[in-house]
């Protein structure tokens, strides 16, 4: 006999009649994960935003109740990213390819009978991308409820330090994260040649672009591609925004799995 097991949260872990048991239930949660493959600097890999929702994910997995029904699609590791064209490695896809895929996946959601779509985005530069998406959607299919969740707005007050505006991408904030979620991905040997003059140089220049809604460009900021201090970056700072961040991730999915729906 086999062993009892909790049921599998991931899609592609499922069978059909599995899924198509799942999305019978409208209070079932469906999480679409978006990233992107982009330049995190010297010192830290292209896939780290997906690593980081990944890792958030995971986090919020366990501390949610068993009464919430999640199933989570496979990740998509490409968003709009050309604030960082001309770095190596970078791919990203235009703000129309991006909603059309998106399109694409909501629509599988929708007739496979899921009704609660949320699309859970670790990479800034998808965000306004994602709303417009969304709003679409939700007029061509209004029983889909959907969700834009940008995980770094998911943290309160009280969870972590107000971020520094100029800590913006690769910084300090991504670069703890990091050193707890995959140390060994982070290139120290980068990490410890960084000049704080040079970081405080970038961060001063980006406070006086960005107070009016520049739309700017990675170039435009910093040649290695790094906005923000990422050398005072800690696994230990990185450990407690893991934990917040996994936190308000479960209380949200289970607000969004509690919630009347549909109305």
């Amino acid at each position: 006999m086999l062993p009892d097991r909790s049921p599998p949260h991931a899609l592609a872990d499922l069978t059909w009649p599995e899924a198509a048991d799942r999305f019978s239930d409208a209070a079932t949660v469906v999480l679409l994960p978006i990233a992107s493959t982009e330049q995190h600097g010297h010192h830290l890999p292209l896939g780290t935003d997906g690593l980081l929702a990944n890792a958030v994910l995971n986090a919020a997995r366990v501390r949610l109740p068993a009464r919430v029904s999640l199933v989570v699609l496979p990740p998509l590791p490409y968003g709009k990213s050309n604030e960082h064209a001309g770095f190596a490695g970078t791919l990203s896809l235009r703000a129309g390819t991006l909603r059309r895929v998106l399109r694409d996946i909501a629509e599988g959601v929708w007739s496979s009978g899921g009704r609660r779509l949320v699309l859970f985005n670790a990479h800034g530069g998808n965000h306004a991308t994602l709303a417009a998406f969304a709003r679409d959607a939700r007029e061509r299919r209004p029983s889909l409820a959907i969700w834009n969740l940008y995980a770094w707005d998911l943290l309160t007050a009280d969870d972590a330090p107000a971020a520094d505006p100029a800590d913006l991408h690769a910084g300090s904030r991504e670069t703890s994260l990091m050193l707890t979620v995959a140390p060994e991905r982070v290139r120290l040997s980068a990490l410890q040649r960084r000049d704080p003059a040079a970081t405080r140089e970038v961060e001063e220049r980006a406070a006086r672009l960005l107070r009016h809604g520049f739309a700017w460009l990675t170039n435009d900021l910093a040649a290695d591609g790094t906005i923000g201090a990422a050398e005072r970056g800690q696994a230990g700072a990185g450990r407690l925004l893991l934990q917040a961040l996994g936190d308000r991730l479960a209380e949200a999915l289970t607000a969004i799995a509690d919630l009347s729906w549909p109305a």
